[in-house]
């Protein structure tokens, strides 16, 4: 078997990742996989005539173990006289500023610096491609991302996994270990006598990516010892299936959309000949022409516009981004809609609909024939500091406002009253939905759960006024019965950076 450098040196020259006299800016956290990839990477810039810079981000998370890490880093690079840049970055601040959690701000921060270091580089805010930030992903890291978006019910695209080559926030980011598996790195670290430290948090079965790591990958390698290379084998394949779906998806899209001052008109009579898999290629492409990102689309908003195909003329699906989806006639159509659009259309569809709690108590479950309930979607990272008010059929407002948390501010956030309510932004998965519920929808309380049903029949809700019943929900759980209770999942704790404070204004709800 060849040794790992032979690995990395070919696999560099089959996939072309880089050209002779490229700048290369290596990542390096002083752990064995980014130790791995600078050592590495020095060897082939002496073979290639790169230009090779290391960039160590301290998050500031971990107190004098990232200070010890970054001197680490430093020491090693003046050894090795590799030219090294140290920058600090607080994480935590970030995160609760943008309301992200702590991992995917430290991602934001690396790839911000490598920018920026790229910029000084080369003296402008165009990075060119002779520039490269190399990040040392592994193939079981890249086995481990497969896993979770499988977990996480990701479609083809997201079992892809990583790409050996790519761009983030204006750079070219390449990773060459992929070829490599974690017992590879540290058994050439171990030959080549190169010594690296270890991230305590690695250890912590605190992430979703440490529980697949210290957990999962291990349970499949005892069953099979190359269970993360055959997973990346079959990352490969999906790459290509995926790649023919995306071919097929834009030969439909030219020959049966129209776009329009007004939208983009799809032709429901081809359309509906379609495979599946093509018709959900298609609309993921079109939404992503129309907003300029996919990142808020879920599957299941895909999934609403796939079954507009079957629905009456009328009916529509709220997206984040603003965008619209509805039927009419022979088309289906995708556009931009105003939020008081959105929100004027949603409310009158609330108000004319019949309620699913308007039937006697004592009526079955089983003889109860609810309708699918419609939402209207709030992307939060649309949310402020400054207040937002939407406007219910009722002549009612609902006032979003963020608020940075302090003691101060968090017991009078605990205070609130039934109208008014605050929930932990760290808590809130993806965007949120103003909605009916379904009566068998449950809602955890103090102690236990309760269906809606249960819960407003015990709170001896009148049946006249359970028809205009909404709920405040997440992508997972319903956070609050609007009027009545909140969640626990949500509640505000000593932990809580960032809140989201929702309000009921007007009538007689607004309350001093």
């Amino acid at each position: 078997m060849a040794d790992a450098y032979s690995i990395f040196r070919e696999y560099v020259k089959e996939n072309d990742l880089f050209q002779e006299e490229d700048h290369v800016i290596a990542g390096v956290s002083g752990g064995a996989d980014s130790m791995c990839l600078l050592v590495m990477l020095k060897k082939l810039a002496g073979e290639m005539n790169l230009k090779l810079t290391a960039v160590h981000v301290n998050h500031l998370i971990r107190g004098l173990e990232a200070d010890r890490d970054e001197a680490f880093v430093k020491d090693f690079c003046k050894e090795q006289n590799i030219p090294c840049i140290g920058v600090k970055a607080a994480v935590k601040t970030y995160a609760a500023e943008h309301g992200m959690s702590v991992e995917e701000a430290g991602r934001v921060a690396r790839y911000q610096t490598f920018y920026q270091v790229a910029r000084k580089i080369c003296g402008s805010d165009e990075i060119p491609s002779s520039v490269k930030a190399c990040v040392a992903h592994h193939r079981d890291d890249n086995a481990e991302t497969i896993l979770m978006n499988l977990i996480r019910g990701a479609g083809l695209k997201g079992l892809r996994g990583m790409s050996s080559i790519g761009e983030r926030f204006g750079i070219t980011v390449v990773r060459p270990l992929l070829c490599l598996g974690r017992q590879d790195i540290e058994e050439y670290l171990k030959d080549e006598k190169v010594e690296f430290i270890t991230d305590s948090t690695n250890e912590e079965d605190a992430y979703v990516r440490n529980k697949v790591r210290l957990d999962v990958i291990p349970g499949l390698q005892k069953i099979n010892p190359r269970a993360s290379e055959h997973i990346n084998e079959a990352s490969l394949a999906i790459v290509k299936a995926q790649e023919f779906i995306e071919r097929e998806a834009a030969k439909a899209i030219r020959v049966m959309v129209d776009r329009r001052e007004g939208g983009w008109y799809i032709d429901l009579k081809r359309y509906s000949e379609l495979d599946i898999t093509v018709k959900e290629q298609m609309i993921r492409d079109l939404l992503e022409e129309i907003a300029g990102s996919l990142k808020d689309i879920r599957r299941i908003h895909i999934e609403n516009i796939l079954q507009l195909e079957n629905k009456q003329t009328g009916r529509r699906v709220h997206l984040p981004y603003g965008i619209i989806a509805y039927r009419s006639y022979g088309n289906l159509i995708l556009k931009q809609a105003t939020r008081s659009d959105r929100m004027a259309q949603d409310m009158t569809d609330y108000a004319r609909k019949e309620g699913e709690y308007g039937r006697n108590d004592n009526e079955t479950e089983a003889e109860e024939d609810y309708s699918e309930p419609e939402e209207f979607l709030i992307d939060p990272t649309h949310l402020t500091t400054e207040p937002a008010r939407i406007l219910l059929w009722n002549g009612l407002e609902l006032e979003m406002t963020l608020i940075h948390v302090n003691p101060v501010t968090r017991q009078q956030l605990i205070a609130k009253n039934e109208y008014t309510k605050a929930f932990d932004c760290a808590k809130i998965k993806g965007n949120l939905a103003l909605r009916k519920p379904d009566p068998q929808e449950e809602i955890q309380f103090f102690g236990g759960r309760k269906t809606i049903r249960k819960y407003l029949v015990d709170e001896k809700v009148p049946r006249e006024e359970r028809a205009d019943i909404l709920v405040l929900c997440d992508e997972e759980n319903i956070m609050w019965i609007l009027g009545y209770r909140m969640s626990e999942t949500y509640k505000i704790t000593e932990m809580t950076n960032l809140a989201l404070q929702v309000s009921i204004i007007g009538g007689e709800n607004e309350q001093d």
